[in-house]
């Protein structure tokens, strides 16, 4: 599995501009042959902590956003000796532990992700993380990076850029659409939405004003949203929190200033008739606490 998993990371990083899902897609790559790692085993990736992220998902079915930090140090950068000079994070390993499971810890909330984390941070030299916490779920974001020096240093996370978005009346994707775009602005990265990795429209699974997709006017699927003065991540939060359907983002960077925001439902393993690992898609599991969106949800402001 370890090879596995390095290969598809790196064609991750080569590929992601042309193939709009596979931030997703490569979790039924890596694991569907063998279902999603047993207690106790060992991660190794480019992106472990984006594993462990899916990894505790998939057991839960509770939503963990990711941010890649921006990479600076060359050592943890790792080039493809292909001829065209690939870069992507070098790969990294470490053990989960045993116990975080559902049947030993019943509930996945910030001290149970935590000890995973942990074992990431003793285990390994990558980037400290740390934990949030918000009405969408937990939060993976850097904490300390290391720069260009090779020392460790407070991360300098895109996310939390602050944004200036006027309230205006659009679908849900053009709203992630123009938060990409003034995040780039303000960063002068380039950042990217990629679209989500099922049969579906985010408005399916977001359900704006209770309507999901179909042949419904543009208008019925708009909701009002803005951002003023508030961080990118909040900017996130903000827009995601109201939908009927858990949709975490992953934040991922190449090497240099080209990242990519992938918002999507959970994905959860499956075993089918015939014994293989399949996957669905968790709809709709916000839908008994979720606000009813007959009227759009107010922006947040940071006075």
């Amino acid at each position: 599995m370890t090879e596995q998993r390095e290969t598809n990371w790196r064609m991750r990083d080569l590929w992601l501009p042309a193939i709009a899902a596979v931030l997703l897609l490569s979790t039924a790559a890596r694991l569907g042959a063998q279902g999603p790692e047993g207690p106790g085993d060992t991660i190794s990736s480019a992106r472990p902590l984006l594993d462990l992220v899916e990894l505790m998902e998939q057991r839960y079915a509770t939503p963990i956003t990711y941010e890649d930090p921006i990479w600076e140090f060359q050592g943890d950068i790792e080039t493809l000796n292909d001829g065209r000079g690939g870069q992507f994070p070098a790969s990294r390993a470490f053990k989960v532990p045993p116990d975080l499971m559902p049947a030993r810890n019943p509930k996945l909330d910030a001290a149970v992700l935590g000890r995973a984390l942990a074992a990431y941070h003793s285990q390994t030299d990558g980037p400290r993380y740390k934990i949030m916490t918000s009405r969408l779920g937990l939060h993976l974001v850097p904490d300390q990076v290391r720069g260009s020096d090779g020392a460790f240093a407070p991360a300098r996370n895109a996310l939390d850029t602050v944004l200036s978005i006027p309230v205006t009346l659009k679908t849900p994707t053009e709203h992630l659409a123009d938060l990409c775009a003034e995040l780039s602005r303000a960063t002068g990265a380039h950042i990217q939405l990629l679209g989500v990795s099922g049969n579906y429209t985010l408005e399916t699974i977001y359900m704006p004003n209770g309507h999901s997709g179909g042949r419904l006017s543009r208008e019925d699927l708009s909701v009002a949203w803005g951002a003023e003065g508030i961080s990118a991540r909040e900017a996130l939060i903000d827009l995601l929190a109201p939908s009927a359907t858990s949709v975490p983002w992953r934040f991922v960077c190449k090497a240099g200033k080209e990242c990519f925001i992938v918002a999507d439902a959970i994905r959860l393993p499956v075993t089918m008739a015939n014994g293989e690992i399949g996957w669905t898609a968790l709809f709709f599991d916000r839908c008994a606490s979720c606000p009813k969106l007959v009227s759009p949800p107010t922006p947040l402001t940071r006075k």
